[in-house]
């Protein structure tokens, strides 16, 4: 879900018209199925119609695949004024009439082009969306939606400092970086580690931790929760049994003189 939010927001135009071009598909679809199961005396021809709106081509193509084992029987009608006869009648209810006849549709070579072309329509119309959102001149590059994807997702990683007009992040020892994905974490032993792509990765590439398993004690140092307590907390920020509080490496920030922020809002931790 947050792939398609950041999607629609920040290509609103290309995602609308490919919503009511395949909208309008879909509308043909239903259309067609509906039109064919009435002069089919197709059963369920509400929830065939409905399933073909819904899901489009998918559910259209079943129908018209199996629509032969739906066939019910063909309803019987007064042959003076056209009214279905009720189950085991002997005369019309409305004019009286004793002769019935089982009901047809005429044109039906007219109304079963008219099918044709309504499905030919929804299956353009779909052939069509996938040109506009894929290759036509409009499409945006892969690259440029994972681009902003990432950015949707990972944009509050640190918090950052406006100083003479550029944004500043700080580590645990009030370095300054450009690049909150450049911010150094450090744990007791001494290792290194910064943020990509979900992981925190060591500075000599070795060890790779998870951000659900990245914790960072109330002292500023990195921790690896796997290892130190065989397992990722089910909540954070906790408390260990000494009394040492941990947060998510991801809600923690330093300002510029290495003491502990909360990255959503730049408050002090202790």
């Amino acid at each position: 879900m947050e792939f398609i939010k950041a999607f629609f927001e920040s290509n609103t135009q290309t995602a609308l018209i490919s919503m009511g071009i395949t909208a309008l598909a879909h509308i043909f679809f239903a259309v067609a199925v509906y039109i064919d199961s009435k002069i089919n005396h197709i059963k369920y021809r509400v929830l065939w119609t409905a399933l073909s709106l819904i899901f489009g081509g998918f559910t259209t193509a079943i129908y018209f695949v199996f629509r032969r084992m739906l066939h019910t029987k063909v309803p019987i009608v007064c042959t003076k004024c056209g009214k279905k006869a009720p189950k085991n009648a002997k005369v019309c209810p409305k004019c009286g009439n004793n002769h019935f006849a089982p009901k047809h549709y005429e044109n039906v070579g007219s109304i079963k082009t008219t099918i044709i072309a309504l499905l030919a329509a929804g299956a353009v119309l779909f052939a069509f969306d996938a040109w506009y959102t894929q290759y036509s001149p409009w499409a945006v590059d892969e690259e440029v939606i994972v681009e902003e994807f990432d950015d949707y997702l990972y944009d509050d990683i640190r918090f950052g400092y406006e100083e003479n007009g550029k944004i500043v992040y700080y580590d645990r020892e009030g370095k300054p970086y450009s690049d909150p994905y450049n911010v150094y974490f450090y744990d007791k032993d001494g290792n290194i580690f910064t943020f990509e792509a979900d992981l925190y990765v060591s500075v000599s590439g070795s060890k790779k931790i998870s951000s659900e398993a990245a914790l960072v004690d109330s002292n500023g140092y990195f921790v690896d929760a796997e290892k130190e307590f065989g397992n990722i907390p089910s909540s954070v920020p906790f408390k260990d049994t000494d009394g040492t509080m941990y947060y998510s490496a991801r809600d923690v920030s330093w300002d510029k003189d290495g003491k502990m922020v909360y990255t959503s809002n730049g408050n002090p931790i202790n």
